[in-house]
């Protein structure tokens, strides 16, 4: 026990003086919040037109793919200053320890909060696809993928993207369904905190803290497709395109480098099918409705997720910590009572 009340107390002093900002550095790539003064999330779909002229898209879409956006492949089918003082009286004191625990204990676990993060934004269109054939009521899709950045402010008083991820887009053989692919994916700055792997992270924290820092962030990007449309008795609805996520994990933070078919080092993912965006019904006198026949066609709502975790065991830790340091409370109270009564 009172080894036990001796490195609780090492620890009160070491937190008080320093902080758990300071006990636990972060990875100097991580913890940067939005920018300011800007749409910092943004989600861009990229039609014909913008997908071919998109550095580094048409490459990794044929990687991923098999074929260029909107042509055929070779077999003709389209595809998150308390110092010790022994002269002090006992209450005193002992109120002192319990004030400076409940402090750790809130601040550590505020801590461990910060090293799992969210962000994400809904980007709504009404053109997901466009018209083929204006006698058959045809239409083919109009988007071949979509770009997802996240934007920070910089020391110069501008942005610069933080995370980044493009997506391709394409339809089955049938030409009924779509699927989607990550096409490229970089972080260069967290939003969660990451453990830094240098010297002070490991003079800074006990060996059994944490199994192994190693600066990598595991990010999930989960997706949502909703399509809108009004119905034959005019009335809006909505139905489920689908949903589905990807994952990027063990990405290295301290050398952060782009994902890309094009490269070989994009895990292979798939979003599974993913139903066309539906049509709506145009008004007309009595029960004589028909659907649509725009250039444009196809309102969907483009849902996207992003959750950054850092890699290490570092939050499920600190919150154990907090607990801890919450449940010994009343023995280290009452131990440094008993020191100081003597």
């Amino acid at each position: 026990m009172k080894y036990l009340i001796t490195s609780i107390l090492s620890g009160i002093i070491v937190l008080s003086l320093t902080g758990c900002k300071l006990l636990v550095p972060a990875h100097p790539n991580s913890n940067y919040p939005d920018a300011k003064n800007t749409n910092a999330f943004q989600i861009t779909l990229l039609d014909y037109t913008n997908a071919i002229q998109y550095p580094d898209f048409a490459n990794n879409y044929i990687a991923a793919f098999g074929h260029l956006p909107g042509t055929k492949s070779q077999d003709g089918k389209m595809h998150p200053d308390f110092l010790p003082a022994a002269l002090v009286a006992a209450p005193i004191v002992a109120a002192a320890v319990g004030f400076t625990m409940n402090y750790i204990s809130q601040s550590i676990s505020n801590d461990a909060s910060t090293y799992q993060a969210q962000f994400g934004d809904t980007a709504t269109d009404d053109k997901f696809l466009t018209l083929l054939d204006g006698k058959t009521n045809i239409y083919r899709q109009n988007y071949y993928g979509f770009e997802v950045i996240r934007q920070i402010d910089t020391s110069k008083k501008g942005t610069t993207n933080a995370f980044r991820l493009v997506c391709g887009i394409s339809h089955t053989e049938d030409g009924e369904l779509f699927v989607v692919k990550p096409l490229i994916f970089e972080t260069k700055k967290t939003k969660a905190k990451i453990v830094g792997d240098g010297f002070a992270s490991w003079l800074a924290v006990y060996p059994h803290l944490f199994l192994k820092p190693g600066s990598q962030v595991n990010s999930t990007v989960n997706f949502t497709f909703v399509g809108y449309f009004r119905d034959k008795d005019q009335t809006m609805k909505n139905v489920p395109m689908g949903t589905f996520s990807f994952k990027f994990n063990g990405y290295d933070m301290t050398n952060p480098k782009p994902l890309s078919y094009v490269s070989g080092n994009m895990p292979k993912q798939t979003s599974g099918f993913i139903d066309s965006a539906p049509l709506s019904y145009v008004s007309a006198a009595g029960s004589d409705t028909k659907p649509v026949a725009t250039h444009y066609a196809g309102n969907v709502a483009l849902t996207v997720n992003v959750t950054e975790t850092d890699a290490s065991n570092v939050k499920e830790n600190l919150s154990a910590i907090a607990q801890f340091v919450t449940q010994e409370r009343p023995a280290v109270t009452m131990w440094i009572t008993n020191q100081i009564s003597k």
